[in-house]
């Protein structure tokens, strides 16, 4: 297993302290009203409008702390450099994003009323 060097132990420290910082300052921002998250999430009482943009949001938070873990995970093992990115969570990332696209531009209400000339 190879040494992990001062440096590089202060580097993985300080990228790692700046995500967690950057994710609570957009945690307290979305919880004090700063990020506008009216068309993503429902009011009280209302009926979820925007499940592609909600899913959207799940799947893109799942997979950056699905990354981050494997990260953590191999330089608690001595890594040197990040792990390679599994298919299958480039394969989830880029299909929730595609459904976001197909159902903003239509395609989704497209294909399921079928083609009426």
């Amino acid at each position: 297993m190879p040494a992990i060097g001062v440096p590089a132990l202060f580097c993985a420290a300080a990228v790692c302290l700046t995500v967690v910082a950057l994710a609570m300052i957009v945690a307290i921002k979305m919880a004090t009203g700063r990020i506008n998250l009216k068309g993503i999430l429902p009011d009280r009482g209302a009926r979820l409008r925007s499940i592609p943009q909600l899913q959207l949001l799940a799947v893109s938070i799942a997979t950056v702390a699905t990354y981050a873990a494997m990260d953590i995970a191999a330089l608690g093992q001595g890594a040197t450099s990040l792990p390679e990115v599994p298919a299958w969570l480039l394969g989830l990332f880029g299909t929730s994003h595609i459904l976001q696209i197909g159902g903003r531009s239509g395609l989704l209400t497209f294909l399921q009323r079928g083609f009426r000339p």
